[in-house]
């Protein structure tokens, strides 16, 4: 069994939330009224801590937190430049008459940050206008401190969020919890699949708050071809302006192959399916790894901008951590050679981080596969679970399921929201545990939520009830023990 399979039953973050100008202060623990776990990103940090303790929504709400050297850093986003905090900063003239390029932070999960004493700091735009109550009168605060640190406000004339978008939030986030912890209970034992086989796996370094460039073209043409770097290319602004080398050597090697779809392709595949990643403005280089059972050819692709990746296919064959962390310290040497002579970027080039230390991960695609014949397992409960997770998990209904025990799914941890009719999630929502609402009861909850008149319900109404019925079916077929 691989070991990507064993879990950390750590699910919890304990963190002190503080509001920097009421002193008030909270403690998520796992004891208490709301948790945070560990696999929270930061965009549900900003909507737990808006609308738990502030009674707001996350656009109004700020967040920082010091690192282990006693320096504020802004939690949700960065700029090209430093930032304090919007209390004690003064206004910036960098943002009254000009854009800056703002780098958003809100997939990125709260285990990625060394943040001091697990301590967040925030303040509420409103509570932050009562302290400089002049500024209405006064367009360059809105301007130079507003825009600064809450980049979602684009009015000046901003209200406080209506109540029903506050409660509906809450209700999200409980239920979405809720739904979480009720995964997490499935299965107790140490090991949470049966078999992990990894398709693709993009890792990214430490990102940077700065810009710290890189001279790709310098790179291309210093760094010499050998039987451990046997191939390397520069993809400049198109194809047309693409150059490579190659070790002669590598023509006799059998993975010669994977060097060619470098070169001529725009594109890799994994599981037939084409997976695109950025090449314009990067040097890659790919790096020969020996295990003890293997060889490997990792493409290592710096970008212009400071961030350096690594990308492991299925071809590659990497089923353990082990041999995940050892290719990732192989490719820590290749930048640490660079970051010698410091001849190639302003900075030191970050490194990765190891697989169990916050690694970075870009893009992970994967099959999961559980065979549990050990539990007393309600095929329709959970069919019925996972079908209608806020978090999204797609039940694959393209399979025949009158002729399987299988449940097939495809999960993914962030919101679908902008592609799912509000109408027909709701009904999804309060039609199933733990509500269980009479159609009646979600008829009108729909009703007040959009706006609709009697008629305008009704025709909705019916067509979420027709759309069920296609798949009634599935209560009374297998009640399989394989999930």
């Amino acid at each position: 069994m691989t070991d990507f399979c064993k879990v950390t039953e750590d699910k919890y973050k304990s963190f002190k939330t503080i509001n920097y100008i009421t002193k008030k202060e909270y403690n998520f623990t796992n004891e208490s009224e709301y948790n945070i776990f560990n696999d929270d990103n930061i965009k549900t940090i900003y909507e737990k801590i808006a609308s738990y303790i502030e009674d707001t929504t996350f656009d109004f709400i700020y967040i920082w937190y010091k690192n282990k050297n006693n320096i504020n850093k802004s939690l949700g986003f960065n700029y090209n430049f430093e930032i304090l905090n919007p209390v004690d900063d003064n206004i910036d003239d960098r943002f009254l008459d000009t854009k800056n390029k703002i780098f958003l932070n809100y997939n990125n999960l709260l285990s990625d940050y060394d943040i001091k004493d697990n301590i967040l700091y925030y303040v509420n735009l409103f509570e932050y206008e009562y302290e400089k109550n002049e500024y209405e009168k006064n367009d360059n605060v809105f301007n130079g401190i507003i825009k600064k640190y809450w980049p979602n406000i684009k009015d000046k004339k901003y209200k406080k969020s209506p109540k029903k978008i506050i409660d509906k939030n809450k209700r999200c986030l409980s239920i979405l919890d809720l739904q979480i912890k009720t995964i997490d209970n499935i299965f107790k034992n140490e090991y949470k699949c049966d078999e992990f086989d990894l398709q693709f796996l993009k890792i990214n370094n430490i990102k940077y708050n700065t810009l710290n460039e890189i001279n790709i073209i310098k790179l291309f043409c210093d760094i010499e071809l050998n039987n451990e770097y046997p191939f390397s290319k520069l993809f400049l602004n198109d194809y047309t302006d693409t150059y490579y080398k190659i070790f002669n050597n590598l023509i006799y090697d059998i993975t010669y192959e994977k060097c060619l779809s470098f070169i001529y392709g725009k594109r890799i595949f994994v599981n037939e399916k084409p997976k695109y990643f950025l090449q314009q403005n990067t040097f890659t280089i790919i790096k020969k790894i020996i295990s003890d059972t293997n060889t490997y050819y990792i493409p290592i692709i710096f970008y212009l901008d400071g961030n350096i990746s690594i990308i492991i296919d299925i071809k590659d064959t990497v089923d353990n951590i082990e041999l995940l962390n050892l290719i990732i310290k192989s490719c820590n040497e290749f930048i640490e050679n660079i970051n010698d002579k410091l001849l190639y970027s302003k900075d030191k080039l970050n490194l990765f981080n190891k697989f169990g230390e916050n690694i970075n991960i870009d893009t992970f695609n994967y099959t999961l596969k559980l065979n549990k014949y050990d539990i007393d397992f309600k095929f329709p409960k959970y069919k019925n679970l996972f079908e209608n997770l806020i978090s999204y998990t797609r039940v694959i209904k393209e399979y025949d399921y009158k002729k399987t025990d299988d449940l097939h799914c495809r999960y993914k941890r962030v919101a679908d929201y902008q592609n799912i009719d509000t109408g027909k999630f709701l009904y999804i929502k309060y039609s199933n545990p733990p509500y269980n609402w009479s159609n009646i009861d979600i008829a009108n909850e729909i009703k007040d939520e959009l706006l609709l008149s009697e008629e305008e319900i009704k025709k909705r109404m019916e067509e979420y009830q027709y759309e069920d019925t296609k798949y009634i079916n599935f209560q009374i077929l297998n009640q399989g023990q394989k999930l």
